[in-house]
Parts: C-alpha cells; structure tokens; sequence
C-alpha cells in the first residue's frame, strides 16, 4: 500500500511531505516506504515539503537520503554518526533503486556497515562505540572521508 502510486504518480509519502505531516511522514519510512521516489511531474517528496514551506518533514527527508548515500559509499564514520543521531534514521526506508541501508551495505561489499546494520535491526540499540574504534585503529582515515552532517 505504500508503494501504491494515483494518478498522478504520487505516493502516500509525497502527500504526506506535501501537507506537511511530519509523525506520518516518519512512519512511512519506518515501514519501508521509497525515500525519494518521483510523481509525474518530476517532484520528489523533499520538493514538495520545500515548495510548501514545512522544513521538518522536508529535513527528515534530506536526513534519510544522506543517511542512504553514506552508507551507498561506506563512509563509516558519517555512517556511525547518523545511527547515533537522536532520532535515528530508519533503517526499512529505501532509495529510488529499492534498497535499504542493509541491501547498499551489502551490495557493495561495506561488512562491517553491514553487520552493524543487522545488529541493529534486530535490537535498536546502538553500542558500536569501540568497533569503530577498532576498526580507525586497523585502518586510518586517508583524508578521502565524506563528511555531510
């Protein structure tokens, strides 16, 4: 149902941002809903929220997108800062493509990413602290890290 397009192409979660509904905007993308999918007209869901001035939902949006990219590239340090964040992002929402943050992970090969991810889905409670600092620890950063937050 969420995925369930009218005719114009929009989804609920375009609606949702259009009218600026931040509690259901939210629970649509805890349920998997598309992230940035396009309607007919080439809005996304950020668009809509930005023309009509609601900056919550339209900076939950653009959290859950940068929250996808870093995973997308393996930036675990922007990664880990945004599962940190209070609230954290959903980790059922998708990208245009389908994905989950999980599914990137995995595609491209980011284990540890991945596996926090999983963990995560399972519990909901962060406490990765000292992987990350294991792992700066094996492998300093090079100065190509990504930094959007």
């Amino acid at each position: 149902m969420i995925d369930k397009c009218d005719h114009n192409g929009r989804l609920p979660i375009h609606y949702a941002a259009y009218y600026g509904d931040y509690k259901e905007t939210k629970l649509l993308l805890e349920c998997g809903s598309l992230v940035d999918p396009i309607d007919s007209c080439g809005q996304t869901p950020k668009l809509l929220a930005i023309s009509r001035g609601h900056t919550y939902v339209a900076t939950l949006l653009n959290f859950h997108e940068r929250f996808l990219y870093v995973v997308a590239v393996g930036n675990l340090h922007d990664c880990s800062y945004a599962i940190n964040a209070t609230p954290p992002p959903s980790l059922y929402a998708r990208r245009r493509d389908g994905y989950t943050a999980l599914g990137l992970a995995r595609k491209e090969g980011y284990s540890l990413i991945a596996r926090i991810l999983w963990d995560l889905m399972g519990t909901g409670v962060v406490k990765y602290e000292r992987i990350i600092m294991d792992y700066y620890t094996k492998y300093p950063v090079t100065g190509n890290s990504i930094y959007l937050w």
